[in-house]
């Protein structure tokens, strides 16, 4: 009967270390496994945050292009203002070229008659006008209402009535009354007036 003690005794302890071995295999697979998800974690763990970075950098990257798009629209708008000014310029530049050619024309023409009148002056005869110079005058006094003239006078750069009544010792109200359909504040140079006698 000892002998068959024996016998179970080995058999049961034979048997026990597969239930030993599997529960040691579990721990072993359990560590390892920990051991793997702890590594895992700790690559993952940069890989996020240079992912966290990369998003906040996308966003930060959006709002300067937001920003350079303002600026872009803004300097659009200040590129048509200056587009506009320049035309304006233009514009201008041109109206001025026209009025010096036009002022230069006056100052020439002026010049050749000044030319004409000394000539005629000097030689006693005809007005370029074609009659003489008391014939000039002479219609110009019969332009004039009530007053008597003396001759004409051609107006000059700064030329205005006061100054030219007080230059030929005539009354500013006499030289108005001989030139009625002049008027006195829109005088042009090369323009002909009808000097009164006092």
């Amino acid at each position: 009967m000892n002998d068959d003690f024996d016998a179970i005794e080995e058999k049961s302890t034979g048997g026990n270390w597969i239930p030993g071995a599997l529960a040691l295999l579990a721990l072993v697979l359990g560590g390892a496994a920990l051991f793997f998800a702890l590594d895992a974690s700790r690559r993952l763990a940069p890989m996020s945050d240079s992912l966290a970075e990369g998003v906040s950098g996308v966003v930060v990257l959006e709002d300067r292009i937001g920003q350079l798009e303002e600026q872009i629209e803004e300097l659009a708008e200040a590129t048509e203002a200056l587009k506009g000014r320049v035309q304006r310029s233009a514009a201008y530049s041109s109206q001025n070229e026209k009025m010096i050619r036009k002022l230069v024309e006056e100052i020439n023409a002026n010049r050749e008659r000044m030319k004409g009148m000394s000539e005629v002056s000097a030689s006693g005869g005809a007005m370029p006008g074609g009659g003489s110079e008391a014939e000039t005058s002479d219609a110009s006094a019969s332009s004039s209402s009530a007053s008597t003239t003396v001759g004409s006078y051609t107006i000059q750069p700064g030329d205005n009535f006061a100054k030219i009544a007080e230059q030929y010792g005539v009354s500013l109200q006499a030289l108005l009354d001989a030139n009625p359909g002049v008027d006195p504040r829109r005088l042009q140079i090369g323009q002909s007036i009808v000097l009164p006698s006092n």
